[in-house]
């Protein structure tokens, strides 16, 4: 049987919880009421999230943890990248990724704090980047938890944090989850409408050891 590894403020409600758990399949719902701010959670090097997309089932590895960031490789596509340790902040760094160019960006908290996670919770980041196919970026990023919301998935409800970051080109809705730790939906839109909105859903997690 394998664990969920939770921030410390979910520590508690999830010990009421019974969790199904089936091989690698480690996702479950529990709780009612409001939620309570959420902690930084914890991850570890070999934390496995399987996640779900118009385009098919990618299957995401932790492969390493530094000092302020964290770096994934995609099974399927060799894909690798690097985001900042927060988990939420968008890709810092990637290459192999299928249908978007290689590249690299900068992201700078600019104004308020993540942690703890709570409704209202607000800040503000500024990414500037450029990939391979010559795109250059220079934008500001406003992030606001806007409200306590319900994902519905086959193991029951979750409940999450519903959290809008939004610039001059894109939004991106992040539904976070404190008993698992991590987002369990995004949905990314380009604001110009070049591309549809893309939903991504995560159907399999398994922590690392």
């Amino acid at each position: 049987m394998t664990g969920l590894r939770m921030p410390k403020s979910a520590t508690a409600a999830a010990t009421t919880c019974i969790l199904a758990l089936a091989a690698l399949l480690v996702l479950g719902g529990c709780g009612a009421g409001p939620l309570s701010p959420m902690d930084e959670p914890t991850r570890a090097v070999g934390d496995v999230e399987v996640w779900k997309s118009r385009t098919g089932t990618t299957t995401h590895t932790l492969v390493a943890i530094e000092t302020d960031s964290i770096r994934y490789e995609v099974a399927e596509s060799g894909c690798t990248y690097t985001r900042p340790r927060d988990g939420i902040s968008p890709w810092t760094a990637w290459e192999n990724c299928r249908r978007i160019p290689d590249g690299t960006q900068t992201v700078t908290l600019t104004a308020g704090h993540i942690w703890p996670l709570e409704i209202g919770r607000t800040w503000r980041y500024r990414r500037v980047g450029l990939d391979t196919s010559e795109n250059r970026w220079d934008e500001e990023v406003l992030c606001k938890v806007t409200k306590q919301d319900r994902v519905q998935k086959a193991t029951g409800f979750y409940r999450v944090f519903y959290t809008v970051c939004r610039s001059k080109t894109e939004q991106r809705v992040l539904y976070i989850s404190p008993d698992l730790g991590r987002s369990i939906r995004i949905w990314y839109t380009r604001l110009d409408r070049s591309a549809p909105p893309e939903k991504r859903d995560l159907v399999h997690f398994t922590p690392g050891k």
